[in-house]
């Protein structure tokens, strides 16, 4: 008889290490457009145009996260 795993298996070990991957790249690539902005494009623009901005880029790294994370969820099956 087979023994079924009742851990993760290898399959899910990758999209987990791919998630979690993508979510600190995204998130440093994220803290890094941020940085840059401020400090050499955002001279000539009010405090709301930078909210903006800083909400914006927010939402769509936000975003990005969020799919690798529903993909992970979706292949684990929870």
């Amino acid at each position: 008889m087979e023994s079924k795993s009742h851990g993760l298996g290898e399959r899910e070990m990758v999209s987990l290490a791919s998630s979690i991957t993508a979510t600190v790249l995204a998130g440093v690539g994220w803290f890094a457009f941020i940085v840059l902005y401020l400090a050499f494009y955002a001279g000539i623009m009010d405090f709301w145009q930078k909210t903006a901005v800083f909400l914006a880029s927010g939402a769509i790294v936000g975003g990005i996260i969020g799919v690798f994370w529903t993909r992970y969820a979706f292949k684990a099956g929870t």
